[in-house]
């Protein structure tokens, strides 16, 4: 029996822990969302959805919830940092704190929309930090919402929808939790 001293489990850990972090983040950051693949949607529309994706896989949600509801789609910019693992890291640091990332101006009028559906991934527990800024700029603008929660983990998020209810200060008339991992969904509920 070998016996290894206590460097050599170090070295172990340390390329054990360096490879599964570099293929987490080499498959989030390579996800590819192809928006010619999307034949988009009609201007006399009277529902919106608007979302913010940081690598694409909550765009790629977006874009199938405005097919499926013949919406227009808007999505939300900022200019902090957002993409790479280190936009992760920033962007988790918004999350963690609740924080509002402020968002670029939409010229949009959400008031001609019936309904706006909302589609965020959960950054720490909570809504995007964008989404966050839109739901507090726009709130008296937006008349029926929905959500659309994207995330990692195989649960629900009712707690953040019915924060975010309490942002809007109007009630969900539905709200969708997607657990996606890469891209692939994995559970899909819906709660009315």
């Amino acid at each position: 029996m070998v016996l290894l001293n206590i460097m050599d489990y170090y070295t172990i850990y340390y390329i054990s822990y360096k490879y599964i972090i570099n293929k987490f983040f080499y498959k989030q950051e390579n996800f590819k969302f192809d928006i010619d693949d999307y034949k988009i949607l009609k201007d006399k529309s009277d529902t919106l959805v608007v979302y913010f994706s940081r690598m694409g896989y909550t765009r790629k949600i977006a874009y199938d919830e405005a097919i499926n509801n013949k919406a227009n789609i808007l999505e939300l910019k900022t200019s902090e940092l957002t993409s790479s693992t280190k936009g992760f890291w920033w962007c988790g640091r918004f999350g963690m704190h609740k924080w509002c990332m402020k968002i670029n101006d939409i010229n949009v009028d959400l008031k001609k929309y019936k309904k706006v559906i909302i589609v965020s991934p959960i950054w720490v527990f909570s809504i995007s930090a964008p989404i966050r800024d839109f739901c507090y700029k726009y709130k008296s603008d937006i008349n029926f919402v929905e959500y659309i929660f994207v995330h990692f983990m195989k649960t629900n998020f009712l707690r953040v929808s019915d924060e975010v209810d309490k942002i809007l200060n109007k009630k969900r008339i539905k709200y969708t939790s997607i657990c996606s991992r890469f891209g692939k969904v994995i559970k899909y509920n819906v709660y009315k």
